[in-house]
């Protein structure tokens, strides 16, 4: 199905209709021709058998060649950047896991699961991968991002992990490496682009936080000059555009004069410290962690805090992960955020009076130390506030919702949630799209681990995709 161009060139439009609506999907990178048109599509269906799908341009259509089920829709597709033809043509895919699957055709199906990479053995639970990137300088590195705030990195060779950190203070997004095969960069709900080297992980760098705070959902490195990536905000039509290489990495840490919204932050953090409300590993210092939080020098902390508000060596530790105390901590984090955004606006002002600047290297990262990991009831409570941010993004169009229940004098339904006895969170298919991006949508999924969550009743259809 080719159509003759009039300027003597050919131009061929083939589509592939799957049997279910698609997500995910990604082209091979193999050098040889007859693999050059290859592509795997992922499902998107609201049950925990997804599939994904090998498909094959011929002459005159594409033809499927192999397809595996999937646990959960697959966030996100990729290839092996390997091009060479003397090894096995990989796929990785990420949702609950990052699995990498072999491509052969010789096989039933055309495709077998390699291996299945998890760095959490003794939960029984994981907390949901949102994207991965696959190292173009390094096809043996993979890194991860994940809802617990965590990006990994992989050995897919050894089916190690190289390397755990804590990225950002909410979920992470997408992550994507640089040319390089030690720097990468990582967006989250936090608003950030941070930047890593993987030859030093006791620093990273934010080279961009949105003004209000607003998610920020994909990024990508230009691959013909890397002092360029791009992100998306959510719920935004805008795409920025970054520079790296007007960042100055020698930029000055905060000094001087305390600001009354400082003070404000800085007394809230350090009581919500003692309580052991914030998400720390055990045996941080109070100390350290302000001077992250200030981007300031820990002397300036010592000579903030001197006499009888010193605060010593002050130790985190967490508090009991019960039910009360995780709404504790949930509205801690509110309210801490809500104060770091004054502190980041007020910073801002003194920049463009010239009485102040502000640094892109802060906070630090948190590494986890080797060994240890996240536990059932920490990668529950991540899940749940995941939720619960965004049930208070749609509750605006729950309640319109009930309103116009009520005004069609229709009986409430004895559980109070909504259309059809459905949770807040899901009474609206619309909003809860809108706010979310089909890239969170998939995790409703995992809600049917949790108690008083119900996915959301979205209509199966197909998808039709098509390549010019």
């Amino acid at each position: 199905m080719g159509d003759q161009g009039g300027g003597g060139g050919r131009k061929e439009i083939y589509t592939y209709e799957a049997p279910w609506q698609i997500y995910a999907m990604g082209w091979c990178q193999r050098s040889d021709p007859g693999d050059r048109y290859r592509l795997a599509v992922g499902s998107f269906t609201e049950e925990y058998n997804n599939k994904v799908q090998i498909v094959q341009r011929t002459e005159t259509s594409f033809v499927r060649t192999g397809e595996l089920e999937h646990p959960y829709p697959p966030t996100k597709i990729m290839w092996s950047p390997d091009k060479s033809l003397n090894s096995t043509d990989l796929l990785a895919t990420t949702g609950d896991y990052l699995r990498l699957w072999s491509v052969d055709e010789q096989e039933p199906g055309g495709v077998k699961l390699h291996s299945l990479l998890n760095n959490n053995t003794n939960a029984e639970y994981c907390s949901p991968l949102t994207s991965f990137d696959w190292c173009d300088a390094d096809p043996s590195t993979v890194g991860t991002s994940s809802i617990d705030t965590t990006c990994t990195i992989w050995d897919v060779a050894t089916g190690t992990p190289k390397t755990q950190l804590i990225a950002h203070d909410k979920e992470v997004y997408d992550i994507a490496f640089a040319r390089t095969k030690d720097i990468f960069a990582s967006v989250g709900a936090d608003g950030s682009v941070r930047m890593f080297d993987l030859r030093s992980l006791e620093h990273s760098t934010i080279i961009y936080e949105t003004h209000d705070l607003t998610p920020l959902m994909r990024l990508s490195w230009n691959k013909q000059d890397p002092n360029y990536l791009a992100t998306i905000l959510t719920d935004s039509a805008k795409t920025v555009i970054l520079d790296i290489s007007q960042l100055d990495p020698r930029a000055p840490v905060r000094k001087g004069k305390w600001t009354p919204e400082e003070e404000v932050y800085t007394t809230k953090i350090i009581n919500d410290f003692n309580k052991g409300l914030l998400p720390l590993a055990p045996g941080t210092t109070l100390r350290s962690y302000l001077s992250e939080k200030l981007n300031c020098d820990p002397m300036r902390i010592t000579k903030k805090f001197a006499g009888a508000s010193c605060i010593g060596k002050r130790v985190f530790m967490p508090v009991e992960r019960t039910p009360e105390n995780l709404i504790e901590t949930h509205r801690s984090r509110r309210e801490l955020e809500e104060m770091a955004r004054k502190f980041h606006i007020r910073l801002e002002s003194m920049e463009g009076s010239g009485s102040g600047a502000r640094s892109p290297t802060w906070p630090l990262p948190r590494v986890i130390p080797e060994g240890s990991e996240i536990s059932d009831q920490d990668a529950g409570g991540l899940l749940i506030d995941f939720f619960k941010s965004v049930h208070d993004k749609v509750k605006t169009a729950s309640d319109e919702l009930g309103e116009q229940q009520q005004q069609q004098q229709q009986p409430a339904s004895p559980d109070a949630t909504g259309k059809g006895g459905m949770h807040p969170l899901m009474a609206s298919k619309r909003g809860f799209r809108s706010i979310s991006s089909p890239a969170l949508t998939q995790f409703a999924h995992y809600a049917e681990q949790l108690p008083r969550l119900q996915t959301p009743p979205f209509k199966r259809r197909k998808s039709v995709a098509s390549f010019v």
